[in-house]
């Protein structure tokens, strides 16, 4: 289960036990009616013995104060019980607090059994009577349709009212009618305006709303931060749906920096007060160890908490701890009456699992056609496994009358999901490969079969990696490739593929695609022929078949039986079933068979079908590692090396390591490159080896090593040669690279358009560099059509990543007004995320924005602690401010010493302005002992760069002869061309020196300004 699928949709409107239940806001002040005229005021520090006398006497004020403080336990015990009676005496006067008090005892079963409906009633009550707060709540019932008819109308009637008593809640109300266009045209602007209208008067539901939107982009740019203060601010408040998101926030790294901690803290706090996806949220925590030590029971207890309020995913969960024996007894029975509450509710794992216990027997008496019911539900939903499920039985005619084009509908669907879950779409995808390489669909398709086969192969899926190894064995479907075809038998051999075992015996045998090994082409064969007898699906076998059903009836007899090979392929019948995936694998297990002890070993690692046992873990790794199997040494190296769930031990771990890598293991020989090499060349021979086996990432970080020179002989060419093996499997990092290279010409003919083409690839695979990158080639039109719409989008969907470059280009394109209007509040919020990340551009950018008061409120002050920032990270502008501040003494005091300090360090980098500057304070020996011949030297680096006023100050000194020899010509040369930037002195100083010089002198003067523009011009 991913962190999205257990977290809060992000929808526009809350759910309504939130809205309706929670107390008002303490801003909320308005909502309240005033104290009767006749009654005398009863105020907290009226006595409890008055005010209960009152009460007593029928006084309603007095009975809705008793019930205040019994509710509160304010001068009393805490009796919610009595507090209730009380509110419903003086609602029953029509007290319009006490009925609304009453309303909230009643939703959330304060004191009183929780009944909805009642609920409502004393809403309307006091609704009537033209309280606000009621008024608002009232409608949001409506709204909702919750303890009452659903009718938008009447629920705009009863917000608009409560609005226009300045409700809060109720402006909250309007918002949410405008963002789901219930009752009223939708209008996301208008659900914005309202929205924040009611989170700035302190209502913490619409401060969550604001959240969502700011989470989801709707109505306004995604600003994950943004998100983070909003919740931030209910959550202060005690609301409890602030609480949760703002945990899911720090769980997530979402707008804050990640912080389980934290997480756990604000989870806490809002599942306390009954927030099913907080429950639902902690428990995951609890079970997986997130933010805390692992606590399967603890984890149970929550789950079971959020599963009796209603919650399908914790139902599902629950469910499932009972069929696993995970914080809990197994209990077939148990996990079934879970599993179906959840299913009925449309939950599709449930639906899938109800399925499963149907179709096995597991807890209910076995029924396959209601277990095709079931995966058909969850199929409908996109639920790979369910969907994968329905195909087979449609095409081996399980549960149903077979209809194979029906099956290869359902096969289609499970394979094209974005997603997987299980093995569904894997085992779709492999299915259809068998079908086209066997023509089951009509017409026979290699090619077709082979990309079958390679996207559920870069899943993990065993017998397509198999399939897909003889695949480029063969040269079927695509291009012969013995190298690759040895990779991905090696990694199925690994996995007890007796078919790949029996390839990979022969390659070596041969020394085809690797070098040749009779040793080893000998013990891969004798495991082959051993595996084989037991493997039904394997061409050497004796009881070879391509009926699944047979297969899968052969396997069944001979583990029943006792054989360790059977009972291992067996267990991959059960993937979608923990409990019985561990069991038959254990039996292999502990007759030997080392790939079952591998997986025993994981099972143990990962809590899968059995208790989480590290010790047991690592013992079953080990007795499979010794049998040399490779995956299992690899696996082993690299827990002794994390030591994050064992104690650290690299000795062991490079050991283990390296007898993996030592049988040409990928993997491991890229470990043995980045972890265990003493020096630079062994790392680029190990990387290598693994980069030539087809490992991508070694691929990749060969071709870092041949574009850097780094270990090896710099290459750009060899580096996109290597590039374009792993970009052309989807590596990321390797697309980036050869948009990058394509843009720059290195090793590769400059080619804008293919640039564009890898960075787009890699951004669509969210990585957010390629995004921005491609924003940027939208902007200037390289490549692609220039199109600044297109390149917001992909700078927005950078910037949602934090990505701070792209942060800062969002703030240029609405200072620019590219492709938006121009926007400079917006443009300065953007430009404030990206420096509030540490980005100095960005922060000097900022300090701009601050200084001038384009965007913000006008802050010097608060300009100048931008500029130290970035100063501080080397921006050499930012240095020239600082140091112009100190210099001036208008924003901060002045400091001659730390003046020229901050601008010497901004003139090394050649920062024109500083320079200048720099030359003023040598002239005028502030902050530095005089020195003119040194301001002439800074004045000259400054005017060399256009500076306008650097060449006047220039010319002042060769006229003058200070710091240099007296040059009328040169004087005017200078002058001229700082004149020529309306300078206004340098125009008088022009106007003056002509008067006194001959024309030769005048005409040489403008042949140096000449000679000048000319060699800036070239």
């Amino acid at each position: 289960m991913t962190t999205t699928q257990a977290s809060h949709a992000l929808v526009v409107t809350l759910s309504i036990l939130s809205l309706l239940i929670a107390p008002p806001a303490p801003a909320q002040q308005p909502e309240s009616l005033p104290q009767s005229a006749t009654a005398p005021a009863i105020g907290d520090d009226t006595p409890l013995a008055e005010v209960q006398a009152l009460a007593e006497k029928g006084d309603a004020a007095a009975q809705f104060a008793m019930g205040q403080r019994l509710h509160a336990g304010k001068g009393v015990p805490k009796d919610p019980a009595a507090a209730v009676q009380w509110y419903r005496k003086a609602g029953n006067q029509g007290h319009a607090e006490a009925q609304d008090a009453a309303a909230t005892a009643y939703f959330l079963g304060d004191g009183v059994k929780r009944n909805g409906t009642v609920a409502v009633g004393w809403l309307r009550k006091a609704a009537e009577q033209g309280f606000a707060r009621s008024q608002a709540r009232f409608g949001i019932a409506y709204q909702e349709g919750r303890y009452m008819p659903k009718n938008p109308e009447e629920a705009l009637k009863w917000i608009r009212r409560s609005v226009d008593q300045g409700s809060a809640i109720g402006m909250y109300g309007l918002g949410a009618a405008y963002a789901s266009g219930e009752g009223i045209p939708q209008d996301l602007a208008l659900a914005l305006q309202w929205y924040r209208r009611a989170a700035d008067m302190h209502e913490p539901r619409a401060q969550v709303a604001m959240g969502q939107l700011c989470h989801s982009g709707k109505g306004t740019d995604k600003d994950l931060p943004a998100a983070a203060r909003w919740y931030q601010a209910a959550a202060d408040q005690g609301f409890a749906a602030g609480q949760s998101l703002l945990g899911h926030c720090y769980l997530n790294g979402t707008g804050v920096a990640k912080d389980p901690a934290k997480a756990i803290v604000w989870l806490r706090k809002a599942a306390a007060q009954s927030d099913v996806y907080a429950q639902n949220r902690l428990a995951i925590c609890f079970t997986d160890g997130i933010g805390l030590p692992a606590d399967a029971a603890e984890g149970v207890r929550w789950f079971r908490a959020a599963a009796e309020q209603g919650y399908p995913y914790s139902q599902y969960r629950l469910g499932l701890s009972y069929w696993k024996g995970e914080g809990s007894p197994v209990d077939p029975e148990e996990a079934v009456r879970w599993l179906n509450r959840a299913a009925q509710q449309g939950q599709a794992y449930a639906q899938y699992m109800m399925g499963a216990a149907l179709w096995r027997g597991h807890g209910i008496e076995t029924d396959e056609s209601a277990a095709i019911e079931w995966f058909a539900k969850a199929a409908e939903q996109r639920y790979s496994s369910a969907q994968y499920h329905l195909g087979m039985s449609y095409l081996l005619g399980q549960g149903v009358t077979k209809n194979v084009s029906r099956a290869y509908e359902w096969l289609h669907s499970a394979a094209d999901l974005p997603g997987s879950d299980g093995r569904g779409r894997e085992n779709a995808q492999y299915q259809l490969g068998l079908a086209c390489q066997q023509g089951a669909e009509g017409t026979k398709d290699p090619a077709a079969a082979a990309a079958y086969f390679l996207r559920a192969a870069d899943h993990g899926h065993i017998a397509a990696s198999c399939a897909l190894g003889l695949c480029y064995l063969h040269g079927e479907g695509l291009e012969k490739d013995p190298v690759t075809a040895a990779f991905w038998l090696r990694f199925a051999a690994e996995y007890g593929s007796a078919t790949a075992l029996h390839a990979l015996a022969r390659l070596y045998e041969e020394g085809t695609g690797l070098h040749k090994d009779p040793v080893a082409a000998a013990r891969w064969s004798r495991q082959a022929a051993v595996l084989a007898a037991s493997d039904p699906t394997c061409p050497q076998s004796p009881h070879h078949t391509t009926d699944p059903l047979a297969v899968e009836k052969r396997l069944r007899t001979a583990a029943d039986k006792g054989d360790a090979h059977a009972q291992y392929l067996i267990a991959q019948h059960y993937a979608f079933e923990d409990v019985e995936f561990y069991q038959w694998n254990l039996k292999a297990a502990q007759q030997g068979h080392p790939q079952a002890q591998y997986r025993v070993g994981k099972c143990c690692l990962q809590a899968r079908g059995t208790a989480a046992d590290t010790r047991s873990g690592l013992q079953w790794l080990q007795r499979a590692a010794e049998q040399n199997l490779a995956i299992a040494q690899y696996d082993l190296g690299t827990l002794l090396r994390d030591g994050r769930s064992v104690p650290q031990d690299l000795a062991q771990a490079a050991r283990w390591t390296r007898r993996a890598a030592d049988q040409d293991y990928a993997p491991a020989q890229h470990d043995m490159a980045r972890h265990f090499s003493k020096d630079g060349a062994e790392s680029i021979r190990w990387l290598r080896l693994a980069a030539e086996r087809g490992y991508l990432s070694s691929q990749y970080e060969l071709g870092n090593a041949c574009h850097e020179g780094r270990d090896i002989p710099a290459s750009p060419t060899d580096a996109i040669q290597w590039y374009l093996k792993a970009a052309a499997q989807g590596h990321v990092y390797a697309q980036y690279c050869l948009g990058r290279d394509y843009a720059s010409g290195k090793g590769v003919p400059r080619d804008l358009v293919q640039s564009a083409a890898w960075y787009r690839k890699a951004a669509d695979q969210g990585y957010p560099a390629a995004q921005y990158n491609l924003g940027v080639c939208y902007h200037e039109g390289m490549g692609v059509t220039a199109d600044d719409a297109t390149a917001r989008q992909w700078l927005l969907k950078a910037a949602a990543q934090d990505y701070t470059t792209a942060l800062e280009a969002l703030g240029r394109v609405y200072a620019n007004g590219d492709g938006v209007p121009k926007d400079l509040r917006e443009s300065a919020r953007w430009t404030r995320r990206a420096a509030d990340k540490g980005l100095a551009s960005a922060q000097y950018t900022y300090g701009l924005h601050c200084q001038s008061g384009d965007g913000v409120p006008k802050d010097p002050a608060q300009a100048h602690q931008w500029f130290l920032k970035a100063a501080a990270q080397g921006h050499a502008a930012a240095q020239f401010e600082v140091g112009e501040a100190l210099y001036a003494g208008t924003t901060i005091p002045e400091d001659p010493p730390q003046a020229v300090q901050w601008l010497r360090k901004a003139a090394d980098q050649g920062q024109p302005l500083a320079q200048a500057r720099l030359g003023d304070c040598c002239m005028d020996g502030f902050g530095i002992a005089k020195d003119p011949a040194a301001a002439v030297a800074w004045y000259r680096k400054a005017a060399d760069q256009q500076d306008a006023y650097a060449q006047f100050a220039l010319g002042d000194a060769c006229r003058d002869g200070t710091g240099t020899a007296k040059d009328p010509v040169a004087a005017l040369h200078w002058y001229l061309l700082s004149a020529a930037q309306k300078q206004p002195d340098a125009i008088t100083a022009v106007a003056a020196l002509k008067k006194t010089l001959s024309p030769a002198q005048i005409t040489a003067a403008e042949k140096l300004v000449e000679e000048f523009q000319k060699a800036r011009t070239l």
